[in-house]
């Protein structure tokens, strides 16, 4: 089961096109019928149970609550929704209660996000000023400049030992 809504419609019909243009968790993709757009873009005008909502609203929608998804894409669509529906309608219809008896049903979905390669913070400062000026030589060759001096390395190596 898909953990969006959104990212559940992609392949719902032909011609729904999903985009999601960031990699955020929290970020809600755009939704558009038949690609077109204008200069202002243009997405897909989406109600659930006959309520006008945003993708963002869609996205906070439990997928599994989703009963039907109907997509209008053709002149029917304004016909009926007006200009709002001019990139398309996407209708969702959620379940209804079955009996009198209540039933509660918990899904969790959770994300864990860290770095795996976490780089080494350098201590030794005087460690440091010895591979720079090793990676430096070939510049040192051609122009004559030393990146350090072995006096501003052995003052580092002394502040080290002694703070």
């Amino acid at each position: 089961m898909a953990a969006n809504v959104n990212l559940a419609l992609q392949g719902a019909a032909p011609n729904l096109n999903i985009n999601m243009t960031s990699g955020r968790p929290n970020y809600t993709p755009d939704i558009n019928i038949r690609g077109y757009t204008s200069i202002n873009g243009g997405s897909a005008f989406i109600l659930v149970d006959n309520v006008p909502v945003t993708s963002a609203e869609l996205s906070r929608i439990n997928p599994a609550d989703i009963e039907n998804v109907s997509v209008l894409r053709d002149a029917s669509a304004s016909a009926i929704y007006g200009a709002r529906a001019a990139f398309g309608v996407v209708l969702i219809t959620t379940k209804k209660a079955k009996s009198a008896k209540l039933e509660i049903n918990a899904d969790l979905t959770y994300g864990i996000r860290q770095m795996y390669n976490t780089p080494d913070i350098v201590t030794d400062v005087a460690g440091f000023m010895d591979l720079t000026r090793l990676s430096c030589y070939p510049y040192y060759l051609s122009s004559g400049r030393i990146v350090y001096n072995e006096s501003e390395v052995e003052y580092a190596r002394q502040v080290a030992a002694d703070p």
